[in-house]
C-alpha cells in the first residue's frame, strides 16, 4: 500500500522531462510522487541505470519552472498498442527542491479540483 500522496491525472501531462546534461527530450510524466515518477517516452531506458533529468512545468503566467534530479530506472515496459515506453523511476538523491516541486504540483491539483 502506498503511503505517500501521488498525483496522476490531466495536470501531470504538462510536465515534460528532458536529459539535464544535453537537453534532449525524454518524455512526459504520467505519475508523480515525492519518491519518484512514472514516465512515458519514445525511447527505451535501461532498468537499473541512473539518469540526470530536468522536469519542466509552466506556471499560470506562462513561465517555465524546472527541477534537476537524478533518477534510477526501476522498471520499463513497451506499450503494446502504441510506439511508446512506460518506465518507473525512483529518486536517487532526495532533495528538498524536488519535494517542494511535488508539493506545489499537488497543491495546484487540489486548487483545480475545487474549481470544478
Amino acid at each position: 500500500m502506498r503511503r505517500e500522496r501521488r498525483f496522476s491525472n490531466v495536470h501531470v501531462h504538462k510536465i515534460k522531462v528532458s536529459n539535464s546534461l544535453n537537453g534532449k527530450p525524454l518524455g512526459v510524466i504520467r505519475d508523480l510522487s515525492s519518491k519518484g515518477i512514472g514516465l512515458v517516452g519514445k525511447q527505451p531506458f535501461a532498468s537499473g541505470a541512473c539518469y540526470a533529468m530536468r522536469l519542466h512545468i509552466a506556471d499560470n503566467d506562462g513561465h517555465t519552472e524546472h527541477v534537476d534530479v537524478k533518477m534510477i530506472c526501476r522498471w520499463i515496459k513497451k506499450n503494446p498498442s502504441r510506439p511508446v515506453y512506460q518506465a518507473g523511476f525512483e529518486l536517487d538523491q532526495p532533495s528538498q527542491e524536488f519535494v517542494d516541486f511535488v508539493e506545489d504540483i499537488l497543491a495546484r491539483g487540489r486548487t483545480a479540483a475545487k474549481r470544478r
